[in-house]
C-alpha cells in the first residue's frame, strides 16, 4: 500500500512538472502591433506574412517566419538559442513571452506584439506552418500568374 501510495505521488509531481515544461511545444505568433521599419520580419511583409513560429526543444527556442526570395516563399530562421523560464515568462535573445496569455513581445529594438497559439508537439506545428507556407505560396502565385514572365 505504501509502495502504491509512494508511486501515484511521484507521478502526479511528474506530470505536474512536465506539464508547465516549454520543450516539445510550439507556438504560431501573429503580430498584433508591430512597427515595420523596426521589425526582425520586416522583409516579410509583402505579402502580409507577420506569423513568427517558435520551437521549444532541450532548452533552447529556435524562431522562423517565411520570407520571399524571388518566386518562392522560403524558410528562414535563427539559430537555437537558450531560454530562461519562469513562473510566469519565457525570455530569449529579444523576445519575451507571457505564459499565461502567450502575448509575445520584441523587447529589442521595439516593442512589437505578438498573440500566440499554442501547439502541444513539433508535427502539430510543421502541420500548421506547413499550411501557413501554402497559404503565402498561393497568393504569390496568384500574383505572378498575371505577369507576362511568370513562374
Amino acid at each position: 500500500m505504501k509502495k502504491t501510495f509512494f508511486l501515484i505521488l511521484v507521478i502526479f509531481f511528474y506530470t505536474f512538472s512536465a506539464f508547465g515544461n516549454p520543450n516539445g511545444k510550439g507556438l504560431i505568433c501573429k503580430c498584433i502591433k508591430c512597427i515595420l521599419e523596426n521589425d526582425i520580419l520586416y522583409k516579410s511583409y509583402d505579402l502580409d506574412m507577420k506569423e513568427l513560429i517558435v520551437y521549444f526543444d532541450n532548452g533552447a527556442a529556435s524562431a522562423w517566419t517565411f520570407k520571399r526570395v524571388n518566386d518562392e516563399i522560403l524558410r528562414g530562421g535563427l539559430v537555437p538559442v537558450e531560454y530562461k523560464a519562469n513562473i510566469s515568462k519565457i525570455t530569449w535573445l529579444w523576445f519575451e513571452l507571457d505564459r499565461e496569455t502567450l502575448t509575445l513581445k520584441t523587447v529589442y529594438p521595439n516593442s512589437n506584439i505578438r498573440k500566440c497559439t499554442l501547439f502541444s508537439n513539433k508535427d502539430k506545428l510543421d502541420s500548421a506552418a506547413y499550411d501557413l507556407f501554402l497559404k503565402y505560396q498561393n497568393q504569390l502565385n496568384s500574383k505572378l500568374k498575371k505577369n507576362k514572365i511568370n513562374y
